[in-house]
């Protein structure tokens, strides 16, 4: 009777080693917490246009008049350009801070 209770007992242990390894190799935690690498850029330009967004000088998003998209980028610094037709092109260097949102206003005067 003991051995067939070990007998038992081992195979239960390897079927938990086996789930245990198998979501260690998926990336599944068991509640260890997950450090932040990334941060939200909001961009409110402060004219009623659409404005482009370029990260970087790569082009990020579009932002519609009234509207408030968001952008994730990981924590590091980046040059911001915002351009619209008509307006001076606004450039701003930012500093990403993981699990913060920075935003920016871009002042863009008109064009002339």
């Amino acid at each position: 009777m003991e051995d067939k209770a070990k007998n038992v007992l081992i195979g239960v242990l390897v079927v938990i080693a086996v789930v245990s390894l198998f979501f260690s190799i998926k990336g599944v935690t068991t509640g260890q917490a997950v450090k932040e690498v990334s941060g939200i850029l909001e961009v409110r330009p402060a004219i009623a246009a659409d404005v482009d967004v370029y990260v970087n000088d790569k082009f990020a998003m579009n932002v519609e008049r009234g509207k408030r998209p968001y952008y994730t980028l990981e924590a590091g610094t980046y040059k911001i350009i915002v351009k619209s037709t008509g307006q001076e092109d606004y450039t701003e260097t930012i500093n990403i801070v993981p699990g913060e949102s920075t935003i920016i206003y871009p002042w863009m005067p008109t064009d002339e």
